[in-house]
């Protein structure tokens, strides 16, 4: 005759609760919403266009914005316009359409 024996489970206790952070774990910080990402880009060749920013310029700038954002933070993306508009190269005008922008699509990541 054949035992049954009780099912017991894993043994392992269950934590249905918040997860706690780990004390290495980075602190999340302001990005570029990536699902939202061609919306950005066309707004931002949008301003691009209408500003002031020389032809040959024009391509990078949006490139060195776009990845700022996506991969460091939106403040890293911030500062790198501040210098551009520190050297001449973009109006204040435009470097404010463009803060105004990055925070329209800036996601806590």
């Amino acid at each position: 005759m054949a035992r049954r024996m009780k099912y017991r489970g894993s043994g392992k206790k269950r934590n249905f609760g918040p997860k706690k952070r780990n004390p290495g774990e980075k602190l999340r910080k302001p990005m570029l919403a990536l699902g939202r990402l061609d919306y950005f880009k066309y707004d931002l060749k949008e301003i691009i266009e209408r500003s002031d920013i020389e032809e040959d310029l024009r391509p990078s700038f949006m490139a060195s914005v776009t990845a700022k954002a996506r991969q460091r933070s939106i403040s890293d993306a911030k500062e790198y316009i501040e210098e551009m508009m520190e050297k001449g190269e973009v109006s204040e005008e435009t470097s404010r359409k463009l803060f105004n922008l990055l925070d329209r699509y800036t996601k806590v990541r």
